[in-house]
């Protein structure tokens, strides 16, 4: 789901969440805790996220109602 990778102070945040990468509260817990690791020591900064499809990035999340 998340693909977490950290080198020269630089964090690569690839979401891989198929087919579309929908944000879903899983994929949610997940980013936080890369953002955490990228924060963590030493810190990595900035960040680059990712995503390995060209048809979606992320195109939102569903809310329960």
């Amino acid at each position: 789901m998340i693909r977490f990778d950290a080198s020269d102070g630089v964090a690569e945040i690839l979401l891989d969440n198929p087919p579309v990468n929908a944000i879903t509260d899983a994929l949610m817990d997940a980013l936080m805790a890369a953002l955490r690791e990228a924060g963590s020591d030493p810190p990595c900064a900035p960040s680059f996220w990712a995503v390995p499809c060209r048809a979606a990035f992320a195109p939102g999340w569903t809310c329960p109602g």
